[in-house]
């Protein structure tokens, strides 16, 4: 039976069923999920975080070097070793097994490595601070070197926006901010806080690379159909991130879309927002590829969700076709769209905001096609539950 799908942006009404036989029923689902989880695991995430540790490695080399010499080419060269590690982390960003496995948030990546914008003073109104605290970036950075080494990046959670790389991007990329580095009365305090926020980012790094290496075996080996199997944790972890890190933390917030109110200082990386267009590319990429089971290094397509629905013949309603069609084939016409209209768009997110907001927010109305596609159709295909609460309304 079909049931429509009512949205406030919905460009079509979408409903799932699984077909059999020209009849509507169930169809007996005897899909190996083992064979996507091996996908994913062994081609998806492992090369992504070997690449990331990797480039944080490097991005920890480049920050040792500027701290030791803090001249227009150290600048450079961390600039650009920031701006490598941010785009392969678009690619690792929805993996947090490592934070469920321990049953809290304290021992994930994603809110502790990119949570933006960064709570950076206490006069950003109209736009207070994220957390509403009384510790902002720069009153770190006023305190002393001491203290600046004893600020626990873990465990208080008002320090979420005040590291990883929106904090670093402000440290190393903000206007005029070499000088902080060479004038004796700041130099110790910015140097000091760059090298903490490093070597969490360096720590974090590591403990996902450990996690996914060590757990690889169990996590494809868990291929039931449960709450608690690893389909269906990585299927919510996947849906959360396009939700939340992808179409709300790219496009929406800055947009004003939920509250009206366009915010420049939400976009990724503002104060290298030249290169905002680039990480929502790579994040869409890693959307994708996470969808259609295509590898790491984009060589090899396997068994992804496309797959698994194509096998459940999951189809959806469109009503502006009065007719049920394959649901792979609505979503490749979602991707499409999402592609075509993100082309419009400024390379800097920043201008866009600033000068026509509302093809921010027609992205962000095709983005939320594909979460209704997948979070609804996709999911009542393959009997996985939702296992996180929002407030969005999806």
């Amino acid at each position: 039976m079909k049931k429509i799908i009512g949205l406030l942006v919905l460009s079509v009404s979408l409903v799932s069923c699984v077909k059999e036989n020209n009849g509507t029923t169930q169809k007996t689902d005897e899909f190996n999920r083992a064979l996507i989880l091996e996908n994913w695991v062994n081609n998806l995430v492992l090369p992504a975080f070997t690449d990331f540790k990797s480039k944080i490695e490097d991005l920890k080399i480049k920050e040792n070097r500027f701290v030791s010499n803090p001249t227009t080419t150290t600048q450079t060269e961390l600039q650009e070793a920031l701006f490598q590690a941010q785009k392969v982390w678009q690619h690792v960003a929805m993996f947090e097994l490592q934070a469920e496995a321990n049953g809290s948030n304290q021992n994930g990546t994603r809110i502790y490595m990119n949570t933006y914008p960064i709570d950076r003073e206490t006069s950003t109104n109209p736009f207070p601070n994220s957390n509403e605290d009384d510790r902002t970036l720069e009153e770190n950075l006023n305190g002393t070197p001491e203290t600046i080494n004893n600020l626990d990046f873990k465990n208080t959670s008002g320090t979420i926006d005040e590291q990883g790389f929106p904090a670093l991007d402000y440290l190393i990329n903000s206007e005029n901010i070499l000088q902080k580095y060479i004038d004796p009365t700041t130099a110790a305090n910015y140097k000091t806080y760059m090298t903490k926020i490093v070597d969490r980012m360096v720590t974090l790094s590591n403990g996902a690379y450990n996690y996914w290496t060590n757990n690889a075996d169990k996590i494809i080996a868990n291929s039931g159909s449960s709450s608690s199997a690893s389909f269906d944790k990585m299927v919510n972890d996947y849906i959360n991130y396009v939700e939340q890190g992808f179409r709300e933390n790219k496009i929406s917030n800055a947009s004003g879309k939920r509250d009206g109110i366009k915010n420049k200082f939400a976009v990724e990386a503002y104060y290298s927002s030249e290169n905002s267009k680039i990480y929502f590319n790579e994040a869409f990429k890693a959307v994708q590829n996470f969808y259609k089971g295509i590898s790491y290094d984009g060589t090899t397509n396997k068994e992804g969700l496309d797959d698994y629905l194509d096998y459940l013949d999951a189809e959806v309603y469109v009503s502006s076709k009065n007719e049920d069609v394959k649901l792979t084939d609505q979503v490749v016409k979602n991707f499409a769209s999402i592609q075509n209209t993100v082309a419009t768009l400024n390379d800097d997110f920043v201008v866009q905001t600033e000068q026509d907001p509302s093809k921010m927010i027609t992205t962000f109305n095709v983005i939320q096609d594909y979460v209704v596609l997948i979070k609804t159709n996709a999911l009542e295909a393959m009997g996985v539950t939702i296992d996180y609460a929002d407030s969005d309304g999806d």
